[in-house]
């Protein structure tokens, strides 16, 4: 009952011509959370461009229809991005980038406020675009930031598949059976 409150006042906030403070979950969801924590839909995008492991693109391939939706379970846990140090660094890292591009777009008036509160499954972009009621900007914006994801992502992408190929190179066949047996 309490979340059919807020919303009924937020649209008596919009009516009085009120805006949502900047940091509200649809800006967040519309700008920073692209596919899902860690923007990890630019991480899905930096495998198909760099990664030449048949694994890391499959799971990319999976994970890629739910981190449209900004559901990022499937490429957190499948290639894992959990527990990896590599991934971790960027993970963490292309939030706080993604916050500063949108704060600064935001103060130089690129992108207007959001007015609306679009479901946070919308794709990268649409989201934006419907939260600022229709801006272009707020489109150009959103793919402007899961380029700049991408482009976070693309070189430990790079380091994750020599780390692999090397723990892969060291690991003998008897060390893998070994490791199978019950």
């Amino acid at each position: 009952m309490r979340c059919i409150t807020q919303y009924g006042s937020v649209e008596a906030a919009i009516e009085a011509g009120k805006q949502f403070h900047f940091w509200a979950k649809p800006m967040l969801d519309s700008y920073i959370l692209l596919g899902g924590s860690g923007a990890t839909l630019g991480l899905i995008i930096a495998i198909f461009i760099g990664s030449r492991r048949a694994d890391h693109r499959q799971v990319a391939k999976l994970a890629l229809p739910s981190g449209i939706f900004q559901i990022n379970e499937p490429i957190l846990f499948g290639l894992p991005i959990i527990m990896n140090p590599v991934m971790f660094i960027p993970f963490v890292l292309v939030q706080p980038i993604l916050a500063a591009i949108t704060l600064a777009a935001y103060s130089m008036g690129i992108i207007p406020p959001v007015t609306n509160l679009a479901p946070w499954t919308m794709p990268t972009g649409l989201g934006a675009f419907f939260n600022s009621n229709g801006s272009v900007a707020a489109l150009l914006v959103a793919l402007f930031n899961l380029g700049i994801s991408t482009l976070v992502y693309l070189p430990f992408v790079a380091i994750s598949n020599k780390a692999q190929s090397t723990i892969e190179q060291e690991e003998s066949e008897e060390d893998i059976a070994n490791a199978l047996k019950f």
